[in-house]
């Protein structure tokens, strides 16, 4: 029996042809336009924002040492270091360039940020003109991109660098890859393509997708020259050959995810565990749900938040949105196998969301949220594709485009109108990465029965120092329905600075109860025996503290906590030493009075060698070695003894006593 191939057409000029980008004097001015609505919404916002050091830019700028100087001792930081459990050199080298020009202005980043993003909303209208051969359907594709809601993340917060760097990458390589096709597979555009493909991945790891929608883009352009010349097999490719030419970004791809997987192991479930959680009917719906989620939000972005929590559900306790998901998917399904007509365009467009987005769906759990906003800034363009192709569908049925039109006026005026609102939304989604009191108020006042955003918003004022209101805050979110640990956590911390030892110790037990292995908790019993002066459990659990993944593969890289843990480290040590020269002091008090001065001798030098700067071990010395007829050695200690004293009349005294022994 035959293997039957599918063919994929190596493309002529003929059978898809080229559109000039930027041709006519309309589209220039209506691609000027977007941009100036672009800066419009984002100059007066995001702009102004500072920066969130609760949410990853204090790791990723403000205490980056790494971005302070463009030298090659950073560049080998950038390639070979992890920031945030992140790997994305290339973000790091442009926030070196931007250090040397702002140094830590907020403004600055917002700049490039809003500038990456006006880039990629031209490399978004040039990829679906070429695709849609339409310049109606593309421009208004574009304006949807350029002011969407849910892109507002990726503008307003710095660390979302790593997202408007890939895509633009990822666009880029698209846009080189259709040309290769275009222009009959000439080396040059594929070379471009591997290019932008090696950047994208040095951006952002999920840039590892970018081979399957090369193949997406083969398969859709193998529809369109099918349709064309009537059999698709001009100059044909098979599935193989077009697999084998891939190879090298295969490969990359690979070594890519690989490297992720072993600097995010702590907070990639084990593949074990992502088997165990599809044994319930709750494991499917986290990821049809998270799937589903993007679909809905980009066509009602209502209710954005700036993290959608995880919650831990039971079969009996699903909330409804995670029920209807599954509708949601199904009624895409049936749309396209009922619509003949559109169903290569509806497989293509959901086809690229479902490649661009698969790695950041709930398959295997990586964090705490079930959802991003900014998640969907690449994938949206296949979304985006399928509004270019209505609207291109829509001005070839038009006989007459002109704004005389009374259809072309409706048309018009219903973009103006979805345009003006995501654009009010946005600019108000910008607004709230002010700073991280505005950001998680937003997401305490979405997400009320959840402890999470009280325990970051508690946090946020712990930093500010703002005691009072994080400990109320915490409280209040001890008592939600979706608990977490790290809201106890948050409460014991405070409460050990108001010295409330007790009601702390409680705290942080309580987070130990939830999860046995919890960071915050471990390190927070640790420093409340520090305070007790128990020196055992203190030990016992710095031990435990640093045999958590959490410790070894992520908080230790964090300078917020570095300096916590160290300073605990240095306290048990502390402790150890008191506890030593305690025991040394009652072993040197029964040895004098037994009379065994050697014995007594050998102990007080142990306590001035584990601290040479206390006096009052010097004159106990100085008086033993009197005893012992060793006046030299008690001269040496007076000396000693000169350098550390406050009251050096009483040294030089001593030291007039001690004399004529030495002539003796």
């Amino acid at each position: 029996m035959k293997t039957r191939t599918k063919t994929i057409t190596k493309s002529t000029k003929k059978s898809l042809p080229a559109v000039p980008i930027l041709s006519t004097p309309t589209t220039r001015i209506a691609l000027l336009l977007i941009l100036l609505l672009t800066a419009a919404i984002y100059a007066g916002s995001a702009l102004h924002n500072d920066f969130v050091p609760m949410w990853d830019d204090d790791v990723n700028l403000v205490e980056n040492e790494d971005i302070r100087a463009l030298s090659w001792e950073n560049v080998k930081c950038w390639f070979t270091k992890s920031y945030a459990d992140m790997y994305y050199p290339i973000k790091e080298m442009m926030h070196a360039v931007e250090y040397a020009l702002w140094g830590l202005n907020p403004a600055g980043y917002h700049i490039t940020s809003l500038l990456l993003h006006c880039a990629n909303v031209l490399l978004v209208f040039w990829f679906l003109l070429l695709l849609v051969q339409n310049r109606v359907g593309a421009l208004v594709a574009a304006l949807v991109y350029a002011v969407h809601p849910m892109a507002a993340e990726c503008i307003a917060w710095v660390s979302a660098r790593g997202e408007l760097l890939y895509t633009t990458f990822y666009l880029s390589a698209l846009i080189a890859y259709y040309y290769y096709i275009l222009r009959g597979r000439p080396f040059k555009f594929i070379a471009l393509t591997f290019l932008f493909f090696v950047l994208s991945g040095l951006s952002k790891v999920t840039a590892v997708t970018l081979p399957i929608a090369l193949l997406w883009l083969d398969y859709y352009n193998y529809q369109m020259t099918k349709k064309s010349s009537g059999n698709g097999q001009n100059q044909s490719l098979s599935t193989r050959q077009l697999i084998v030419e891939k190879l090298p970004f295969f490969i990359v791809s690979l070594a890519l995810g690989l490297l992720v997987i072993s600097r995010r192991s702590h907070q990639i479930m084990d593949v074990g565990s992502a088997l165990d959680k599809f044994k319930t009917i709750a494991g499917y719906l986290y990821v049809t749900y998270s799937a589903a989620f993007y679909i809905v939000k980009f066509i009602f972005p209502i209710n954005l938040s700036p993290a959608y929590p995880h919650p831990v559900m039971f079969d009996s306790d699903i909330p409804l949105p995670y029920w209807l998901s599954p509708l949601v998917l199904l009624a895409i399904v049936i749309w396209i196998w009922r619509s003949k007509t559109w169903r290569k365009h509806l497989i293509f467009a959901f086809g690229f969301y479902v490649i661009t987005i698969f790695f950041t769906l709930q398959i295997v759990p990586i964090g705490g949220g079930i959802a991003n906003d900014r998640y969907i800034y690449l994938p949206c363009v296949g979304l985006c594709f399928l509004l270019a192709k209505i609207a291109a569908q829509w001005e070839m049925k038009q006989t007459s485009v002109s704004i005389k039109s009374i259809f072309c006026r409706r048309y018009i005026a219903a973009v103006a109108v979805i345009a003006l609102l995501f654009s009010y939304q946005a600019r108000a989604m910008s607004r709230l990465w002010h700073d991280g009191v505005t950001l998680f108020s937003r997401y305490l006042a979405l997400y009320p029965d959840y402890s999470e955003p009280y325990e970051k918003l508690a946090s946020q004022h712990i930093l500010n120092r703002n005691y009072e209101q994080a400990l109320a805050l915490a409280q209040r979110g001890m008592r939600v329905k979706h608990l977490h640990p790290e809201v106890f956590t948050a409460a014991g911390k405070i409460l050990l600075y108001y010295d409330r030892y007790d009601e702390a110790l409680a705290h942080f037990n309580a987070a130990l109860r939830m999860a046995p292995n919890d960071f915050d908790g471990l390190l927070g019993k640790c420093r409340y025996f520090i305070l007790q002066n128990n020196l055992d459990s203190a030990e016992w659990y710095m031990r435990a503290t640093e045999a958590t993944p959490a410790f070894t593969t992520f908080f230790m890289k964090d300078k917020d906590i570095v300096p916590i843990v160290n300073a605990s480290k240095n306290a048990i040590e502390d402790m150890r030493q008191r506890a030593q020269i305690q025991q040394l002091a009652i072993s040197f008090d029964e040895k004098i009075k037994r009379g065994d001065k050697q014995g007594a001798l050998e102990d007080i030098s142990a306590v001035i060698a584990k601290m040479p700067a206390e006096p009052t071990s010097y004159f106990y010395r100085i008086n033993l070695y009197m005893t012992m007829n060793r006046p030299q050695e008690a001269m040496d200690d007076c000396q000693k003894l000169l350098e550390i004293a406050t009251n050096k009349e009483e040294v030089y005294a001593l030291m007039e006593r001690i004399k004529p022994y030495l002539h003796n």
